[in-house]
Formats: structure tokens, sequence, C-alpha cells
């Protein structure tokens, strides 16, 4: 039985953007890490099977890849694997811990401001469709909402950015009471992926 039928394939094909392969090798150093070098071999086998051959270790790291080739293994990790909301939320932070990207933006955040100034410029850095944005900070409130437009995405997508949201502003805030939560989502009615932050 195919993971993903045609009409989500095509669909997932016509998804705009495109997408950093360093994002590609983080995830798959997750995907090693939950479920083994077998797990690696069976989302590359599911890709194959789908139209979308392509082994992790060929990409180049900042080479620009098809957005959908991206969301595709996402939802066969969940298929494969049965990963629940917490395990996606766990790959975005994990990813931003291990993130060459990442590591080279926070050495700039010296601040809460300047982590939510910097935002959309660190989201170019991975994608070429779609722009975040800091919509509200008020740091005495201990309070933010991001918002990401022209993005169409995943649900799942979306927890794996609220982790990855987490582990970036947890370098400049208290971890022990950070939270990151969409509270706005296209996929739920919504116009923008929106996405409260406290501390």
């Amino acid at each position: 039985m195919a993971l993903l039928s045609q009409e989500e394939i095509e669909k997932i094909k016509n998804i705009k953007g495109e997408v950093v392969g360093t994002s590609f090798h983080e995830d798959e150093k997750f995907i090693r890490q939950k479920e083994g070098e077998e797990g690696v071999k069976k989302v590359e086998e599911e890709m194959a099977k789908l139209g979308y051959p392509f082994r992790f270790k060929e990409l180049k790291s900042f080479q620009l890849y098809p957005m959908g080739l991206n969301l595709a293994y996402v939802i066969v990790e969940k298929n494969i694997f049965g990963w629940g909301e917490e395990v996606f939320r766990e790959n975005g932070r994990f990813n931003a811990r291990i993130s060459i990207i990442a590591k080279i933006m926070v050495k700039y955040f010296v601040s809460l401001k300047k982590c939510f100034d910097e935002a959309g410029n660190f989201w170019q850095k991975y994608y070429t469709a779609g722009h975040l944005k800091t919509e509200y900070l008020d740091e005495k409130k201990r309070s933010a909402t991001l918002a990401l437009e022209g993005f169409e995405g995943h649900p799942l997508l979306c927890l794996i950015y609220e982790g990855y949201f987490w582990q970036v502003i947890s370098y400049v805030a208290p971890k022990e009471t950070l939270k990151v939560q969409e509270i706005e989502c296209p996929f739920k009615g919504g116009k923008v992926h929106r996405f409260q932050v406290t501390w």
C-alpha cells in the first residue's frame, strides 16, 4: 500500500520554494539517532517508490532543493515510524542544535531583541519561499509573536518549526519557562503561520 496517494504526491510536487541542502543533512542525523541506519534506508527506499529517488549523503549542503522533496520525506517519516507530535518538535530542536547556519547566526544574538530582529534573515538562509517576521515583542511582558507568511508547508513542519524556534530562542531566553506554540495556521483556517513565544 502506498504511503501517499497520487493526488498527495502531485500536490507536494507543486509546492513552491526551495530549501538548502544542509536541512536534509540535519534531518538525516535525527533519523539515524532515532531509528538507526536502517531507518535512513527505509526513508530513502520509500522515497524512491514515490518517485523521489535520492540519497541524503549525496545532497550538497549549500545547494537548493525542491521544497516538495523535504516535505515528502517528513510525511514518509510519520507513516513509517509512527512518530507523534513531540518527536517532530524534538526533530526541530535537534536540527537547531547541530545546524551550521544556526551556529553562525546565534553568535550575533547578543540579546532577545537582536534574536527577534534577525528572524527574517535566519529564515532566508534556509528557504526561498515564505517570509518570517517578528510582529510583536515585549520584553517586559516576556512575550513575542512570529508570523510566517507566504509559505504552504505542512502540519508536520509546523511542529518542527515550534521545536526549531524554541531551541534558537533558548540561547537568549530562560529555557525553564520558554514556550513556543503555533496559534494560527493555514491548515486550521488561518491566514498565516503565527507562533506565540513566552518566557
